[in-house]
């Protein structure tokens, strides 16, 4: 039962993205005839009951899980859970205090929908308080257990690798909660066709709004006139999480050609001559990089063997 608990949590959370939803409890809104129309309550008002569902269900947990088992939740997957819905319902998003700018959930709902989506009417300010506390204790919680962010040093290591290799190295310290896919069809849907991806762009590829979404490597905006983004040179002192991420013209990616390894360009161009060029291999001008198999120099030889195709930025 605590473990059902769990899940259904998780599962809510995911389902509904704008809130902190609960489907035990019902609401009544008045339709436009005389019968009123009951809804299947999706109560922010109940995120206290799934954190303590979290509670019952990591009892019964390990706190890691080795060989065939890992993968499985744990301890800290409930302590993260927990934490995150804690923070859903004391955020301004979801309380209605008017401390955010535009609209929110509760602001775009009418009437007694306003409760589908968060705390409704406005809280008390000790109420936000208490909700804030709440949230705080969770995510110390979380924090006080063995995860870290996942750090790459060393010589010639370049920024950003630590990020990128959350992808691809199961075993670090920055994962809480994530699922383990068999086989190799992430490569096959994102990397170029030269690379083995899929051709006729029949793959997932990023838009150039996700591109502009990444700042500079200050922190600001692009659209901020003090970032130093230069719109002839778009790519340069950009947040390094960027190259990680997209794949864009000539882009070097390892390629077997000849008797080994090297770094080749990924030609993406109009005229390119190769099966990547925009309009034949991609529909968007770019490809997906994050959590491709790493093999750039001087990794290569240790990632290379068996998934020769694919690298950093």
């Amino acid at each position: 039962e605590a473990m059902r608990g769990l899940l259904r949590s998780q599962y809510q959370l995911s389902k509904w993205t704008e809130a902190v939803p609960n489907a035990q409890e019902l609401l009544k809104q008045k339709g436009s005839g005389t019968d009123d129309k009951i809804l299947a309550g999706m109560v922010v008002g109940k995120s206290l009951q799934e954190s303590n569902q979290c509670d019952q269900a990591k009892a019964l947990l390990s706190r890691q899980y080795n060989s065939l088992d890992y993968g499985r939740v744990t301890t800290g997957a409930c302590q993260g859970l927990k934490s995150r819905v804690l923070i859903y319902a004391a955020s301004p998003l979801y309380n209605d205090d008017g401390t955010i700018s535009g609209q929110t959930p509760v602001d775009m709902m009418a009437g007694e929908n306003k409760a589908l989506v968060g705390y409704y009417p406005k809280p008390s300010n000790e109420q936000a308080k208490a909700r804030w506390r709440l949230a705080l204790a969770a995510a110390d919680s979380v924090m006080k257990m063995d995860y870290a962010l996942n750090s790459v040093e060393g010589t010639g290591v370049p920024p950003g690798a630590g990020f990128y290799r959350t992808f691809s190295n199961k075993l670090n310290k920055e994962l809480i909660f994530f699922r383990i896919v068999a086989g190799q069809n992430v490569e096959e849907d994102w990397a170029p066709p030269t690379r083995r991806g899929i051709t006729n762009m029949q793959g997932t590829y990023p838009y150039q709004q996700m591109v502009d979404a990444f700042p500079t490597i200050s922190g600001k905006d692009i659209t901020d006139p003090t970032s130093g983004y230069n719109a002839n040179d778009p790519y340069a002192n950009r947040d390094p999480r960027l190259n990680y991420t997209v794949i864009r013209n000539l882009t070097k990616k390892a390629l077997y050609v000849g008797s080994g390894f090297s770094l080749q360009p990924v030609q993406i161009y109009f005229s390119s001559p190769t099966l990547d060029r925009v309009g034949l291999g991609t529909s968007t001008g770019y490809y997906t990089n994050k959590m491709l198999i790493e093999a750039e120099f001087p990794f290569c030889l240790l990632y290379c063997v068996g998934n020769i195709f694919f690298g950093t930025s």
